[in-house]
């Protein structure tokens, strides 16, 4: 069950998971040229900055459910 749902979540059209490779494939038909390799990088690392974007969020709003952090953070 973890399996599954470590590939559906690596299935997501975010450029730094395998659907974000899918997803550029795609434009890439549809435009029928390749992107340039800058393209290519600058899109992956934007990915990659809202994927640990999201990772430290949603960490800083477990650890506000703890009452240790809640009053270190006050």
């Amino acid at each position: 069950m973890i399996s599954l749902s470590v590939g559906i979540l690596n299935l997501l059209p975010l450029p730094p998971l395998d659907g974000g490779h899918l997803a550029i494939l795609y434009v890439e038909s549809i435009i029928r040229r390749d992107l340039s390799t800058r393209a290519k990088t600058w899109i992956i690392n934007a990915g990659a900055a809202v994927v640990l974007l999201l990772i430290v969020t949603v960490l800083y709003f477990d650890l506000l459910k703890q009452a240790w952090f809640k009053n270190l953070v006050e």
